[in-house]
């Protein structure tokens, strides 16, 4: 196996310093990279495991993917505004005329 491919395996296992990942839906996650003898990714999927409940597995996004995902979440924010809000129809007003 090269060198480089050994570096580039190696990177993934890396576990992001950050102690809690929130999903959309809400659901907040604990990183099991904090705990003691969890050096790296298959460690703390392993301990993560043992522990129950749901686990979340992620890779860190690049910039562009970022910038991409904040328009289509800004696209999708208006569009389901519109959904929900809809075409709000103007108030009618009575024209004034003559009554009988």
């Amino acid at each position: 196996m090269s060198r480089a491919r050994k570096r580039g395996r190696q990177t993934w296992r890396q576990l992001h310093p950050s102690p809690i990942a929130v999903a959309l839906d809400g659901s907040v996650f604990a990183s099991f990279g904090l705990y003691d003898g969890v050096d790296n990714a298959e460690a703390a999927i392993r301990t993560a495991a043992e522990h129950g409940g749901r686990v979340f597995v992620g890779v860190a996004l690049g910039e562009d993917d970022v910038n991409d995902l904040r328009q289509w979440f800004d696209d999708a924010a208006f569009e389901g505004l519109a959904f929900v809000l809809g075409a709000r129809p103007k108030r009618r007003r009575r024209k004034a005329g003559p009554r009988e």
